[in-house]
């Protein structure tokens, strides 16, 4: 196994889907934090905070219900827009993948079928070897058979030498001119036999690398579609469809009609010190709404529930593969 491909199945094998997990169960549990970071706070502290989470949560909400235009709750916008980023340059990655994988599989299969012509050459040319060497042999069994056979004539009937030495010169010659023939043709036919040998090696070698990078681009599908199916889980099937709806969603936060009022939160949020300031722009309500906070702990709860899984199904995977 080279380098390269020993690489390959350490980031998209057993130990990635352990670490993947493990990093999205630690920023869970970070986000929590923030939580306690706002109960820490002095109660004119927290006012403050509220205030200006308020206002920036009014502007929000009037400018979602417009681009929504009722018929988009924000409760399945706003898990799209939480990863949103890294949603679109997986999609965009996946799809590379996919392509990149269609690809290889068109390049293995035109190998294959340049492998099958290769070795009905070889086979063609070591068959010719085998009938040039048996014809070879039988030539040279005769030969020699022909040479015995007239001396034990010549011996037997008393024939003199000067009568028969022109027809057996003849002969001679007549069969080392075959032999030479059947020899340089079987020479030939070997040298070829050697050479597709050689081309079919190299070929091999170059069928095996797409092979393992037809591979690797499997297991990049595999790591992603997990991955959805794991960590993105509590986004139903209907809300993907959200996604360029959310990309507007992202604008709006963006724009000049929400500065102001963003701003003035985001500093907020920067000066007591949150660690996701960003997320509390799409959650605004989970601060201070009590029964909102509660529904959000709840999702996070699923998310984390669906890691230690995952993380569970590995490390067995992961011990299962040491023990054997």
């Amino acid at each position: 196994m080279s380098t390269k491909e020993k690489l390959a199945k350490r980031e998209y094998g057993e130990e990635s889907f352990v670490e993947l997990y493990q990093e999205e169960i630690d920023t869970i549990k970070d986000y929590e934090k923030d939580f306690t970071r706002f109960d820490e706070l002095e109660a004119d502290e927290q006012r403050e905070l509220e205030l200006d989470a308020r206002s920036y949560y009014r502007k929000f909400a009037r400018a979602f219900l417009e681009l929504g235009d009722g018929r988009v709750t924000q409760e399945e916008a706003l898990p799209i827009c939480e990863r949103f980023d890294e949603l679109k340059e997986e999609f965009q990655t996946i799809k590379d993948v996919e392509q990149e994988k269609e690809k290889m599989e068109h390049e293995i299969h035109i190998q294959d079928l340049e492998e099958a012509q290769m070795n009905q050459k070889i086979k063609k040319y070591h068959d010719e070897v085998n009938n040039r060497h048996i014809l070879y042999v039988s030539t040279s069994i005769m030969l020699i058979v022909a040479v015995a056979f007239t001396i034990f004539v010549m011996n037997y009937f008393r024939i003199l030498l000067p009568m028969i030495i022109l027809p057996g010169i003849i002969v001679i010659f007549g069969a080392v001119i075959a032999l030479v023939f059947f020899y340089r043709n079987q020479k030939k036919s070997l040298e070829k036999e050697k050479l597709y040998g050689v081309m079919k090696s190299n070929r091999r070698i170059v069928s095996n690398r797409s092979l393992i990078e037809y591979e690797n681009q499997c297991r990049k599908l595999v790591f992603y579609n997990e991955k959805y199916n794991t960590i993105f889980s509590y986004i139903k099937s209907e809300q993907w469809k959200l996604f360029g709806f959310c990309a507007k969603v992202l604008e709006v936060i963006e724009s000049e009609e929400l500065q102001k009022e963003r701003k003035q939160f985001l500093d907020s949020l920067k000066k007591y010190k949150f660690q996701y300031p960003d997320l509390w722009i799409l959650y605004t309500r989970g601060l201070y709404d009590k029964k909102k906070r509660e529904e959000l702990r709840n999702q996070w709860k699923q998310r984390i529930e669906s890691c230690e899984a995952g993380i569970k199904k590995h490390t067995k995977n992961i011990d299962r593969g040491e023990a054997e």
